[in-house]
C-alpha cells in the first residue's frame, strides 16, 4: 500500500487517506518536491503524498460524483517541518486586500457630483446664513468629513503614483509593439504576424493562400532542408505537412497551367546549367 512521503507523517492509503501520486511534469513535479523540504530526495513515479497536504481550494469544488479530485495545478503547501511552505489562502487574501485598496483609491480620484442642485457654502447668499440661529448652527450646516490618517494619505499618495507609472509603462508597451508591428508588415503577412504572436510550435494558425504559396515558392527555392533551416530559425511558415495537405486537393483544368509553369521558372532559376536537364513524357496521347 502506498505510504505518504512527506516528513514527519505516517499516514497511508489502508489509514483511509488519499493518495496522491508525484506529477509527471517536471515544472509541477520540482514544486512539490521544493515544498516537501527533503533534501537530496528525488521522488519516483511510485511517490505519493496525502490529501493532508494539500489545502481544501486545490480540490475540486461541487463535483456531481462527490469525489475528491485534486486540481490539475495543484500544490501541496501543509508540512510539518521548519520552514513551511506559504499557505496559498492567505495569498489569495492579501492580493483580494490590495484589489480593494486599488479599487478605493480609483474610487477617490472621481469628480465630486456637481450637479444642478449642488451649491457650495461659498456660494450661498449671506442672507440665508444668518436666518440660522446662531453662527455655530450656520458651521453645522457644512457637514465634513473627519481628516485622514496621516500614514493612510502617504499610503494612497504612493498607491497613486504607482498606479500611473504603471499605466505609463503599458502605453510605452503597447506603442513599442505597435511600432514593431508596423515595420515588420512591409516583410511578413498578417497572418504571419499573429503566428509570431503565439507561442512556439503552436497549431492554432491559420495560413492565408498568399502565405501557403510564397511558402511553396521557398520550398522549390531552397528545398527541404533549406525550408526546414528556416522554419528551425523561427520563420513564420507553415509546416511541409501543411503544404502538402493543402496542395493535395487542387484541381487542375485542362490546358497550360501558368502558376505551375511560374514555379518552375523560380525553381529553375537556381539551377545550375548542367541541372537544368529535362524529360517531357507523354501518356496516352489521344489524337483526334
Amino acid at each position: 500500500m502506498p505510504h505518504c512521503a512527506a516528513p514527519n507523517c505516517t499516514n497511508a492509503a489502508n489509514k483511509g487517506y488519499k493518495m496522491l501520486v508525484f506529477p509527471k511534469d517536471p515544472s509541477r513535479r520540482k514544486q512539490w518536491v521544493i515544498n516537501c523540504r527533503r533534501d537530496k530526495w528525488e521522488p519516483t513515479n511510485s511517490s505519493y503524498l496525502c490529501e493532508t497536504h494539500f489545502e481544501k481550494s486545490q480540490f475540486e469544488q461541487n463535483r456531481q460524483d462527490g469525489r475528491k479530485k485534486l486540481k490539475p495545478n495543484g500544490i501541496p503547501t501543509l508540512f510539518d517541518v521548519p520552514n513551511a511552505p506559504k499557505r496559498l489562502e492567505v495569498n489569495r487574501k492579501r492580493n483580494a486586500a490590495s484589489l480593494a485598496k486599488i479599487e478605493t483609491i480609483e474610487e477617490c480620484e472621481r469628480p465630486m457630483d456637481t450637479g444642478p442642485g449642488f451649491m457650495h457654502s461659498y456660494t450661498k447668499p449671506p442672507m440665508e446664513l444668518l436666518k440660522s440661529a446662531d453662527v455655530e448652527d450656520a458651521v453645522a450646516c457644512e457637514s465634513h468629513d473627519p481628516p485622514p490618517a496621516p500614514d493612510a494619505c502617504q499610503n494612497c499618495e504612493a498607491l497613486k503614483l504607482e498606479i500611473r507609472r504603471l499605466r505609463r509603462q503599458i502605453d510605452n508597451l503597447i506603442k513599442q509593439q505597435d511600432s514593431m508591428v508596423s515595420s515588420i508588415s512591409g516583410v511578413f503577412n498578417t497572418d504571419q504576424i499573429e503566428a509570431m504572436k503565439l507561442p512556439q510550435g503552436s497549431k492554432n494558425v491559420r495560413w492565408s493562400h498568399v502565405t501557403v504559396r510564397e511558402a511553396m515558392q521557398l520550398r522549390c527555392v531552397l528545398g527541404v532542408t533549406g525550408y526546414n533551416f528556416l522554419r528551425e530559425k523561427s520563420y513564420p511558415l507553415p509546416t511541409l505537412r501543411t503544404l502538402c495537405y493543402r496542395f493535395q486537393n487542387l484541381e487542375f483544368s485542362p490546358g497550360i497551367q501558368e502558376t505551375i509553369i511560374d514555379l518552375l521558372a523560380v525553381k529553375l532559376s537556381q539551377m545550375k546549367p548542367e541541372e537544368r536537364h529535362a524529360v517531357l513524357a507523354v501518356d496516352e496521347v489521344h489524337r483526334a
